[in-house]
């Protein structure tokens, strides 16, 4: 099974140097409207985004979707 990862999440974001914060404002830029509690609830493993919104967060990241995954038995 492939879930989402919120810690590969985490370090997408700060391998490109934003807070939580800027994410959200260049994700909005993008046309989706995450706010900050919600990224982190991702980031922490409590939920996991829908497909479409993976997939815009690995775009405004600049990362493949597959590095946002893991895959578990």
């Amino acid at each position: 099974m492939i879930r989402f990862s919120g810690a590969a999440l985490r370090a997408a974001r700060m391998a490109a140097g934003w807070t939580q914060e800027s994410l959200c404002r260049r994700l909005k830029r993008h046309g989706l409207e995450i706010l900050p509690r919600t990224l982190r609830r991702y980031e922490a493993g409590e939920c996991e985004p829908r497909v479409s919104r993976a997939l815009q967060i690995s775009q405004a990241l600049g990362v493949p979707l597959e590095d946002l995954t893991q895959t578990t038995p």
